[in-house]
């Protein structure tokens, strides 16, 4: 469907494209597609101002920023918790080590 909007826009007709990015819009949103909706709102930024409609072009720019910042958001979130993660079985195992040392090192009681 982006590829029919994309051929709108190569042959200059921005009201025909931003009609099948709407579409197209409301599908990516159905899979909860983020990739494919920051695209599709960025192109409809653009097919807006080609219009000179520059009230929506700036409402779709600042919904594919508002997206892009809670999908960068929940990304960091991503990272941290497997950053977390890491950090405790790197702990863990240098515990394991300290116990290992602390058995080989000591002296053997009977």
């Amino acid at each position: 469907m982006i590829e029919m909007a994309e051929i709108q826009e190569r042959k200059n007709n921005p009201a025909k494209a931003i009609e099948i990015y709407k579409n197209a819009l409301m599908e990516a949103e159905k899979v909860s597609n983020d990739e494919f909706r920051l695209r599709i709102l960025l192109a409809l930024h653009n097919n807006y101002k080609l219009l000179g409609n520059f009230e929506e072009a700036l409402t779709q720019y600042r919904m594919y920023h508002e997206l892009e910042r809670k999908r960068n958001e929940s990304q960091n979130v991503s990272q941290l918790k497997f950053l977390e993660t890491l950090h405790e079985l790197e702990n863990s195992q240098l515990q394991k080590n300290i116990i290992e040392l602390k058995i080989k090192n000591s002296p053997i009681r009977s």
